[in-house]
């Protein structure tokens, strides 16, 4: 067998335009390259026609702060959007510019929706008082870093805190849903979207 050693790269991002001129963005993570996905799909979506969007980041396991700050730029206005506070050193505060995507949107959560999915779903819901539906998240709110050991081993320690742009902390207690739903797909649909879509109708 001849195998070939590559880098093998797939999208975070991927959408689809539903009813009603709904656009659906499905956010698998928040690996390298993902909020340029994001930005692809909302305006794929857009071209299309999509009037209001809903972000879907159930099961996502997070990923790196700076595709989590560089989508929230991107969705929201003007404000502060993510809070750094490290275990030494100074706070920082990311701020988004003004330009911002000006749709109604609600966004699904679920207990796996971990770090920087909650923290994206706690942002909209802050910055831009968009909905959340779903189940309560994880609450995830710290970064690690491993060091070294010389045995060949390594020690992960948490060194710093992230919170919302107001600088709260999801730590220990997740997010509590608008439209808190468990998932049942028993008739074939997605009680979870629907009740979403439903939201958006309103």
């Amino acid at each position: 067998v001849t195998c070939t050693r590559q880098t093998l790269k797939s999208d975070s991002v991927s959408s689809k335009l539903l009813d009603n001129g709904v656009g659906y963005v499905r956010l698998d993570n928040f690996y390298s390259g993902a909020a340029s996905s994001l930005s692809r799909e909302v305006q794929s979506l857009m071209d299309q026609g999509a009037t209001s969007l809903v972000p879907d980041v159930r099961s996502n396991p997070g990923g790196y702060v700076t595709e989590l700050i560089e989508m929230l730029d991107y969705l929201l206005p003007e404000g502060p959007i993510f809070v750094e506070r490290p275990r030494w050193g100074v706070e920082t505060v990311h701020q988004s510019d003004a330009d911002c995507v000006d749709l109604p949107m609600v966004v699904l959560v679920n207990a796996d929706s971990y770090s920087a999915a909650e923290l994206f779903a706690a942002q909209l819901r802050e910055s831009a008082q968009v909905p959340i539906v779903g189940e309560v998240t994880s609450g995830k709110g710290y970064s690690q870093l491993t060091f070294p050991l010389l045995n060949g081993g390594g020690l992960g320690l948490s060194v710093a805190a992230y919170c919302t742009g107001s600088g709260h902390s999801l730590i220990g207690e997740g997010i509590t849903p608008d439209v808190e739903l468990s998932l049942d797909t028993s008739d074939g649909t997605d009680n979870q979207l629907q009740a979403a879509l439903e939201l958006l109708q309103k």
